[in-house]
């Protein structure tokens, strides 16, 4: 599981929900935090295929500059493996993600 913050202009990425909740421990600092959270859910391959489209629509509308490469890399690989995982590579690549 990956999960990408971005507060102010800072952004984060964090492999577990612990790890979040410890960075997020100040409530003023979680209110104001953007969270996506890189989890496929729903039952059918449609659904999850349209989930897939959501979280890569929210990951271009908060922006994920500001990033190290590590964390783009990762980001970038895991988009690649789902986007053929559900047939979006051709999709994905004309909307400008690196897969």
């Amino acid at each position: 599981m990956m999960i990408l913050t971005k507060h102010q202009d800072n952004n984060e990425l964090f492999y577990n929900l612990k790890d979040l909740n410890n960075a997020l421990w100040n409530p003023i600092k979680a209110n104001e935090t953007e969270v996506l959270m890189f989890t496929i859910t729903g039952k059918t391959y449609n659904e999850k295929k349209e989930a897939l489209r959501e979280i890569a629509k929210t990951a271009q509308i908060m922006d994920c500059g500001g990033l190290g490469w590590w964390e783009e890399s990762e980001i970038a690989a895991w988009f690649e493996v789902q986007a053929r995982r559900y047939g979006l590579t051709k999709e994905l690549r004309e909307n400008g993600f690196p897969v």
